[in-house]
């Protein structure tokens, strides 16, 4: 690296990958894992529900989309560009009226 610390920049390069480890290909969401390494995706992934306890400061459809620094993998485990924009517009058009905000939720 330009300030010659190549150690740090592979080291925060590795753990910028991690989100890979939560990935749920079938469910195309980032579930938690249960100490077995087993998935533990909620029953509710259709819907917004943004008080589960599995998730802080957002749902599982708001950290569905933020890998910003590696969007062209993010895209790839969607299976293909055309589902990635697919299931964003989905995200994006099908939000829900709360009594205080809105949420872009499907």
């Amino acid at each position: 690296s330009k300030i010659g610390a190549s150690s740090d920049a592979s080291e925060f390069k590795r753990r910028s990958e991690f989100y890979k480890n939560t990935w749920e290909a079938k469910e195309k969401f980032f579930c938690p894992r249960k100490s077995d390494g087993s998935f533990e995706c909620p029953s509710w992934l259709g819907k917004v529900w943004v008080f589960d306890k599995n998730y802080v400061e957002g749902d599982a459809w708001h950290y569905r989309f933020n890998v910003p620094q590696d969007p062209e993998a993010l895209i790839q485990m969607f299976g293909s560009k055309e589902e990635f924009i697919t299931q964003l517009d989905r995200f994006f058009s099908l939000g829900q009226l709360w009594p205080v905000d809105w949420l872009p939720n499907p």
